[in-house]
């Protein structure tokens, strides 16, 4: 919730202003937060099942990716600063779980469910 209420001061706006403006309460939103972190890390969990189903390893060209995709022309910087906060860890696993991503993107067969 910290994240979210960090986001509503960088839009100069207040929790209250932004309950009233979606028509609901803080209860309902925290339900709403909840239910997104949930369904984020149900996504993270399938990717990493995807990525061990497969043996996927990340390569120096998957972490160049991911740090290109987190900090678009800043990717060198980004590296350096997950180097030197000791999370070089949380982004190799991040690139595994982009690199699986992809490979359901390229492997994705899409059906259209009939219309009735």
């Amino acid at each position: 919730k910290k994240g979210f209420l960090d986001e509503l001061e960088r839009q100069n706006t207040t929790l209250e202003a932004f309950l009233e403006q979606e028509h609901m309460e803080e209860q309902q939103l925290g339900i709403a937060l909840m239910m997104q972190v949930k369904e984020q890390l149900v996504r993270q969990l399938s990717l990493e099942a995807l990525a061990d189903h497969l043996d996927l390893e990340v390569e120096e060209t998957d972490l160049d990716a991911y740090f290109e995709a987190i900090a678009p022309g800043r990717a060198d910087q980004a590296r350096s600063d997950f180097a030197r906060s000791g999370r070089m860890r949380a982004a190799q696993a991040a690139a595994r779980r982009a690199k699986a991503n992809r490979y359901l993107v390229e492997h994705a067969v899409i059906h259209e469910a009939p219309v009735r």
